[in-house]
């Protein structure tokens, strides 16, 4: 079986953590339940199949906290099943497949884009990724100010007070 050899290979050749290994292991679980439950060979999905996925988490909670997926987890999961196609194909379980090298050259993403550029090359962004919008830092309550201006000692008390 191709997703135990990878995570095989995780574990003992590449030394990752166990907390790794557990969220590879619940990717390619969800993975696969889903497209067994639409009657899809693993082998054969394709960018249709990943997208309908990735959708599904943004428009469902997740069956294990109720809670809606956030956008960081939708591409934790997309990444990993787009690692996991990549090292099928490395490793000779798969001769090619669509989910992987073609970043930019789907015609649905062609007509959905246009021809505008406005985005980086970078290597996160691609059809199957969502964009990510960096968190702002929340501002402490008053209780926790004074906190924390109570235990700051000189001159560090003053500089948090100017």
């Amino acid at each position: 079986e191709p997703a135990v050899a990878f995570l095989h290979e995780h574990a003992i050749q590449r030394a990752h953590t166990v907390d790794t290994v557990r969220t590879y292991m619940e990717i390619l679980y969800d993975w696969f339940d889903t497209l067994e439950q639409s009657g899809i060979v693993w082998s054969e999905a394709d960018a249709v199949d990943l997208i309908a996925y990735r959708n599904r988490m943004l428009q469902n909670p997740s069956a294990h906290t109720g809670r809606p997926y956030s956008v960081r987890t939708v591409n934790h999961r997309v990444r990993g099943i787009l690692r996991f196609y990549q090292w099928a194909v490395r490793h000779g379980w798969l001769q090619a497949s669509s989910l992987i090298g073609r970043k930019r050259d789907f015609a649905v993403a062609r007509r959905a884009r246009g021809h505008h550029r406005r985005y980086g090359d970078g290597d996160d962004r691609s059809f199957f990724v969502l964009r990510q919008f960096q968190e702002l830092p929340r501002p402490l309550t008053s209780a926790q100010a004074r906190e924390l201006l109570a235990e700051l000692r000189p001159p560090y008390d003053l500089m948090a007070r100017w």
